[in-house]
């Protein structure tokens, strides 16, 4: 996630007598509310959190400074069934307001549909979402999102060249799709 909310990203500045607090101030808890948590916060500025459950885990790095502002989520083992992919990601954005962010999943070919469906993520347009598979039966479903309002644009599907892997560079053509969001 890119060009975090301005509002947003001073939550992540460590100010004298706030330790601690970044993780609620944030909303960052409420991403998977049933995590334990154990964060760490950077002088002057910048956040850590690693969240568990059971096999569940989940972890957050935020830098929060102007011009270069980035925040990653990343995690594993949450159950799709009670973990919607939209809901999820519209958590995960609500805690940073970023101008962009990409999600990738990867997950077991015949069981991407948790990551191809419901795309829609609010006050965000999904630019493009692109399928690879991989070897071993796991492909990858990547998108690329943008804040409504911030140049976001419908598009039309395009062919992207992807180099398939562990093959001699064997090119293959990929159809792009495009996500279409309502404005």
């Amino acid at each position: 996630m890119t060009g975090l909310d301005r509002d947003r990203a001073r939550v992540f500045y460590n100010k004298c007598g706030v330790g601690g607090k970044m993780t609620e101030m944030s909303g960052v808890w409420e991403i998977v509310p049933s995590h334990v948590i154990c964060e760490f916060e950077f002088e002057p500025c910048g956040y850590s959190m690693n969240g568990i459950e059971g096999g569940a885990f989940s972890t957050v790095h935020v830098t929060p400074e102007k011009g270069f502002s980035y925040a990653s989520y990343e995690a594993q083992g949450l159950d799709p069934e009670s973990n919607g992919f939209g809901a999820l990601v519209g958590r995960v954005v609500k805690c940073f307001g970023p101008a962009a962010f990409s999600v990738a999943v990867t997950c077991q070919v015949g069981a991407e549909g948790w990551a191809m469906a419901s795309a829609d993520v609010e006050g965000y347009c999904c630019e493009n979402v692109v399928k690879q598979e991989l070897p071993g039966e796991e492909c990858v479903v990547y998108r690329t999102y943008s804040a409504k309002g911030r140049g976001c644009a419908v598009r039309t599907p395009k062919i992207a060249v992807v180099v398939k892997c562990c093959e001699e560079m064997e090119r293959e053509e990929v159809v792009v799709s495009s996500c279409l969001t309502s404005a």
